[in-house]
């Protein structure tokens, strides 16, 4: 699929206003909240809950997501993020993306 450079969100502000007056979609181990951004680029972020086992495991999800992230094509002004529950582990790779998609479709989010 056609690859285009995404901004990462990193700042806290940033995240707390996404959360708070962003829209949202769940799907059973996502959750995704997003907003329409002033600036043309496309951002994302992605948040993990200490509830995971240890700091190896909560990377290793956060790996896996973003390179599902990176192979999809998305509408521009958007910045959204994807929030992963800990039931998430139990799921392989294709079943983590088969999510990822769906919870980005229903959120009007990809092309």
């Amino acid at each position: 699929m056609l690859y285009k450079q995404l901004k990462k969100i990193k700042k806290n502000k940033d995240f707390s206003y996404i959360y708070k007056t962003g829209r949202k979609v769940y799907v059973k181990n996502i959750g995704i909240f997003w907003i329409k951004s002033r600036r043309p680029e496309t951002g994302y972020g992605i948040t993990t809950s200490k509830r995971f086992k240890n700091a190896v495991t909560r990377n290793k999800i956060r790996r896996r997501v973003r390179s599902i992230i990176k192979e999809e094509v998305f509408f521009e002004g958007l910045m959204f993020i994807v929030y992963v529950k800990e039931t998430a582990l139990t799921l392989s790779f294709a079943g983590l993306k088969e999510e990822i998609q769906q919870g980005l479709l229903r959120a009007k989010i990809i092309k």
